[in-house]
């Protein structure tokens, strides 16, 4: 019914955090990882839809060849060894090279729904496709 109606059932959106401890001091909440636990529906739903999205995004070349993080056949490991070959590159033709490193590991709390939903209709998502993953995207509850 999702995908006839381009609607995520509101029940479906519903997850249960369950704070993981990572290392140090247990007495400071920065050292949990919060895992979201979603009913098992949600995460059949969800793995089809990332299957159709992923499938349209390789189809149209729409994903960078330099995207490595959530992909599937890529790792961080080859993320570095692309990134050394360009330095090295670079050096033994006489550039210099200059890296900068930012740390996102709060860059997708901070993603703003509307503009991500512009972004889909943009690259051609549309209709029931681009409502269902408005409506998936939008009144999630913790």
């Amino acid at each position: 019914m999702c995908f006839e109606t381009g609607v995520f059932p509101d029940a479906l959106k519903r997850s249960i955090i369950t704070p993981v401890h990572k290392d140090g001091d247990k007495s400071d909440v920065n050292n949990y990882r919060p895992i979201s636990v979603l009913t098992s529906l949600s995460k059949i739903i969800e793995k089809i839809l990332n299957k159709r999205l992923v499938s349209y995004l390789n189809k149209y070349n729409i994903i960078s060849d330099s995207q490595y993080g959530f992909r599937q056949g890529r790792s961080t490991q080859d993320a570095i060894i692309a990134l050394t070959s360009e330095i090295v590159n670079k050096i033994d033709n006489g550039y210099k090279c200059v890296t900068v490193f930012l740390d996102l590991k709060k860059a997708f709390d901070t993603v703003s729904v509307p503009i991500l939903v512009q972004r889909l209709e943009a690259i051609g998502i549309r209709g029931k496709a681009l409502s269902l993953f408005d409506s998936y995207l939008r009144g999630r509850r913790q």
